[in-house]
């Protein structure tokens, strides 16, 4: 009896380093079956539903703006953990044929602009606070290599510079926002003419 007693203490020891050995092999399959899934996904969204949200994107900016305006990027990342929105390369041009159209049809009375950033970044957005209050706030913006131009503006009595800030940038955000926070905004080597067209630096 006193063997047999020696024997099980032995064997129950032996038997627990294989337990663990185990789980963590389990545990580490299913870490590599998760970033196989994740990698897929991903590779699916960008290949196949990317085309398709860029070219929803830019076809609604295009009926909402009756073919005013026209907008492209190379690449969109929604990061929902992070809250964050990044657009690569993206560019918002007018066309100033179509808003002389508009003009002559007294449909539409603002400046128009051209719009460059090579990475444009929001990070932090507070959701919660827009279906509420439609208080927007944001973190922070980020933008690397802005250029933002006045392409054309209403024929009206102001001769010269022409106020866009005040006459149509923030009505436009009044339509949507009744308070917009930004704690910070990051520019790097930007450029903004709010005032004056191409055709006014050459006159």
């Amino acid at each position: 009896m006193p063997e047999n007693q020696d024997i099980k203490p032995e064997k129950a020891v032996e038997k627990q380093p294989k337990k663990k050995r185990k789980f963590w092999k389990f545990i580490l399959k299913l870490f590599v079956v998760l970033a196989l899934v994740v990698g897929v996904a991903q590779y699916v969204l960008y290949y196949y539903a990317f085309p398709l949200l860029k070219e929803k994107i830019c076809q609604n900016v295009s009926d909402q703006t009756n073919g005013l305006y026209t907008i492209n990027f190379d690449d969109i990342r929604l990061n929902f953990l992070g809250r964050s929105i990044l657009l690569t390369n993206f560019s918002m041009k007018a066309d100033t044929s179509v808003y002389m159209q508009l003009k002559e049809q007294m449909a539409y009375n603002r400046a128009i602009y051209n719009i460059s950033v090579a990475n444009f970044a929001i990070k932090n957005i507070r959701l919660s606070s827009i279906f509420g209050s439609r208080h927007l706030r944001i973190k922070s913006i980020e933008l690397i290599r802005p250029v933002i131009r006045l392409a054309g503006k209403p024929d009206d009595k102001h001769k010269g510079k022409y106020d866009a800030i005040h006459k149509d940038l923030y009505p436009l955000i009044s339509n949507y926002f009744n308070k917009v926070e930004v704690k910070n905004i990051s520019v790097t080597d930007g450029f903004f003419d709010f005032y004056k067209t191409v055709t006014d630096e050459n006159e």
